[in-house]
């Protein structure tokens, strides 16, 4: 399983290396846990759900877990009126996963990343990416992939 200290400098590294625009970072560790953290955010924010984990028993001695990480980046959009033809946000939003997931093919390939023992594994016919609008009150984009955890 992804440890939650690992899945956090993730967050930080993908904040810092894909987009000036995201304001900050965020983990959740449930849906309703994410619905409150939004309640507070002003702008867009990469919000790690933290990982779920499926055991791959080969043996006792080749134990692989499959997470699957989801990803949200989200900006408020509020109850108010709003243009439905502008699609400025979403635009911002989906330049941000691209570069998120520029990101992690960057990590996945250089060895000497500090990371890379975790991405390594991470499965790129698996991402998938969704528009969110209106998902809780926001607008912005989710991305959801799995990777491979080896125990030993």
């Amino acid at each position: 399983m992804l440890r939650i200290a690992t899945f956090k400098l993730l967050l930080k590294d993908l904040k810092d290396n894909s987009s000036n625009k995201i304001l900050g970072i965020m983990t959740a560790r449930s849906e309703a846990e994410l619905s409150k953290i939004v309640k507070d955010i002003s702008d867009f924010n990469l919000i790690g759900i933290i990982p779920s984990s499926d055991t791959d028993e080969h043996s006792f001695n080749n134990i692989t877990e499959t997470d699957t990480v989801v990803l949200y980046v989200l900006k408020p959009v509020g109850d108010g009126d709003r243009d439905l033809e502008d699609t400025t946000d979403q635009e911002i939003a989906q330049d941000i996963i691209a570069g998120i997931k520029e990101r992690l093919y960057y990590i996945a390939e250089h060895c000497e990343h500090a990371l890379h023992q975790t991405i390594k594994e991470l499965n790129f016919g698996s991402m998938h990416t969704d528009p969110e609008y209106n998902y809780m009150q926001c607008d912005g984009y989710s991305l959801s992939f799995t990777l491979k955890i080896n125990w030993f």
